[in-house]
């Protein structure tokens, strides 16, 4: 028994030694030799087309764990400028000749060495990164590289990668593992919620969509995504609600970010089944960057510039608060939704052809770029930041005998009726459109229902707001609108401006104006409404009503714009204009209010001492003549004078010089 046990102790140790032989032993070929390695990095360096086979086998060797790889391609690249004409090496290791059986390890090897090759830029960087610009073109060609070549290899189709091109789901996710680490190791420039200077925007941006699109198609897809960005509030919802990046330095508040969510969601672009927006790009009209779907530049940062929005409407509607950012998303998103309408629905093109042309003098909106996708944007851009004045704008042109920018409106909402479905139950479409809200941006929702469609696309009725709305019209011009059965008059639109044309008098019901002198433009609706433009060359054009007695007060509410123009009393027209007295409103170059007795020859005085402003907007006036006194009132300004004798009778008079327009909203004269 003694001997027996001897034997076995003494096989055990002979055993035990070799083992601890063979594990103390390198593991053969299981790494590059220090040769290899260095043959790799020569050829890395030269980033010649023709030595890429030998990298692929040499990093690409079965042989070698993916750690071992990626640390032999971290080893060569690291130090290496990723320029373009490595971008055409590192391309062709990955896809090039027989290198299909090797993308599994290939794959995420070269995306951890690009990975340490950022690191290392940033590195060198870190302080003043936004001030090189050699240094954030080469992360965004890096960053590029893993959206366009990596991510979107083959010929994916939507969130998926494509199957054929030999990368397996756990290799993306290796990918993704290596690029989120990235972002943690560099929050200061990559992390979503960080505050960045606007150089930097598109390299953080590019690297926040090859994030996006390396991910596997999961049903928590879009939140892995934004933990490993770092997105937190309104840009985090905003990934996860509409499938698409919003992408800025980080300065605009979540409010901003909301409204931008509000614009996106009306037009539904970025949903999957739509899918024509990856990322919506604030500061830059230009970004350049590589994605699964279109990337909107706006050119405006979020947070605003500080300067006022171009007014998109024409001087026929009242004006409203304008948001720079949100006007340009909303033509930018319009534009996109047209070019993809007008594919959708051919019938539609022609149709919105012929209708802008007609508008080519007198467009609806203002289109930046010719072209019948241009011209349907700017429509969009009215109706999805100020619905009302935009249908109101198209009215008002119908009443005046120019039917064209009606059409034009219902032509560009057929191209959102192509992104909407019927109600399963009742069948009919809903369109929502938007309206101010307030004076910062923020819209409210317009709900269209009961929306109806010509043959072409064209919409030819809707409801709102509990009216139903009716434009005849087939794949011709609009004929007649009619709201709940009745022909559109002044009295339906809330902000438009009356129409003005020339004439000897003009007639609502309970007033009657007539011109005076000149050659002046006016109209006049139900409330009552009256607008005056000054044309004549010379003096004052006026237009007048008979004072119903001596002594009267006239009220009203007053815009008075471009030139002198103002309200008389005890008024009769002379060679120049009028005599009479005058409150006058000067609106440029130097804003005033005054009261002025302007006799037979021309000659003006003050009756009292002109109050000079900052500005002169709207105003509400009370201006009263009795016996020889006049008083006018001008919101809180009060200005009292003494007219002669001689100016015992005479009628009301609105008077504006070359180029100024009259608006007077409540117009009303009444006896003292």
């Amino acid at each position: 028994m003694k001997s027996r046990l001897s034997k076995v102790s003494r096989s055990c140790a002979v055993t035990l030694a070799l083992l601890a032989t063979i594990s103390a032993a390198p593991p053969a070929a299981a790494s590059l030799t220090p040769s290899e390695q260095a043959q790799l990095r020569a050829f890395v360096a030269g980033g010649q087309i023709q030595n890429a086979p030998r990298v692929r086998a040499m990093a690409g060797r079965t042989d070698l764990t993916p750690e071992e790889a990626a640390q032999a391609l971290k080893d060569a690249m690291a130090q290496v400028p990723f320029d373009d004409a490595h971008v055409a090496f590192v391309r062709d290791v990955l896809f090039g000749g027989a290198s299909a059986g090797a993308r599994p390890v290939l794959v995420p090897a070269v995306t951890r060495a690009l990975v340490t090759r950022a690191d290392s830029v940033l590195s060198k960087f870190a302080g003043d990164l936004d001030q090189n610009p050699k240094a954030l073109d080469e992360l965004a060609r890096i960053y590029r590289f893993f959206d366009a070549e990596i991510a979107g290899a083959g010929q994916p189709k939507a969130d998926a990668h494509d199957p054929q091109m030999g990368i397996p789901p756990a290799s993306y996710d290796e990918c993704v593992k290596a690029l989120a680490q990235h972002i943690e190791q560099n929050p200061r420039w990559l992390k979503g919620d960080v505050q960045i200077p606007a150089t930097v925007v598109r390299v953080r941006g590019q690297l926040q969509l090859a994030v996006v699109r390396m991910m596997n198609d999961t049903l928590t897809r879009r939140v892995d995504a934004a933990d490993r960005l770092g997105l937190t509030g309104a840009r985090r919802k905003f990934l996860l609600e509409t499938g698409a990046l919003l992408i800025d330095s980080g300065r605009g508040d979540d409010g901003r970010v909301l409204r931008a969510r509000g614009l996106v969601d009306r037009l539904g672009l970025a949903r999957p089944q739509v899918g024509l927006v990856s990322a919506f790009v604030f500061g830059d009209d230009a970004p350049r960057l590589s994605a699964r779907a279109a990337v909107l530049g706006v050119k405006t940062p979020l947070e605003g510039s500080g300067a006022a929005a171009p007014w998109p409407f024409s001087e026929e509607v009242e004006p409203g608060p304008a948001d720079a950012p949100t006007q340009e998303l909303a033509r930018d998103l319009g534009l996109l939704a047209a070019r993809r309408a007008l594919e959708t629905r051919p019938d539609l093109r022609p149709v919105a052809e012929r209708d802008l042309k007609a508008t080519a003098g007198v467009p609806y909106g203002k289109p930046e770029g010719d072209g019948t996708e241009a011209g349907l944007a700017a429509a969009l851009q009215l109706l999805l930041t100020d619905a009302p004045r935009a249908m109101d704008l198209a009215f008002v042109r119908f009443l005046a005998n120019k039917p064209e920018s009606a059409a034009v409106m219902s032509d560009a909402l057929g191209v959102l009726a192509t992104f909407v479905t019927p109600d399963p139950d009742k069948k009919t479409l809903a369109i929502t459109l938007g309206k101010p809200k307030g004076v910062d941006g923020t819209l409210a929702p317009v709900e269209l229902t009961n929306v109806r469609l010509a043959p072409s696309g064209a919409v030819t009725g809707f409801t709102v707001d509990g009216r139903a709305w009716t434009l005849a019209r087939d794949t011709g011009p609009v004929t007649a609108i009619r709201r709940d059965t009745i022909p559109l008059n002044m009295s339906f639109l809330g902000q438009a401006r009356v129409p003005t044309l020339e004439a000897t008098s003009w007639t609502v019901p309970g007033l009657v104006l007539a011109r005076m002198h000149g050659t002046p433009k006016a109209g006049l609706a139900p409330g009552p409404k009256v607008r005056m433009v000054g044309a004549g060359e010379l003096g004052y054009d006026a237009i007048a009503t008979l004072a119903p007695a001596d002594n009267v007060v006239v009220e009203g509410d007053l815009t008075v714009t471009g030139q002198p123009g103002g309200i008389a009393l005890r008024a009769a027209g002379n060679k120049d204009g009028f005599r009479g007295a005058a409150l006058m409103i000067t609106p440029w170059p130097s804003p005033r209010i005054a009261l002025v007795l302007r006799e037979e020859d021309g000659f003006e005085s003050f009756l009292a001492a002109p109050r000079d402003l900052s500005e002169v907007g709207t105003v509400h006036l009370r201006l009263s003549v009795k016996g020889t006194k006049v008083e006018a009132k001008v919101g809180d300004t009060v200005l009292r004078g003494t007219i002669p004798l001689s100016f015992a009778r005479g009628d009301v008079a609105l008077f504006a010089r070359k180029g100024a327009i009259l608006d007077v909203s409540g117009f009303r004269v009444s006896r003292q």
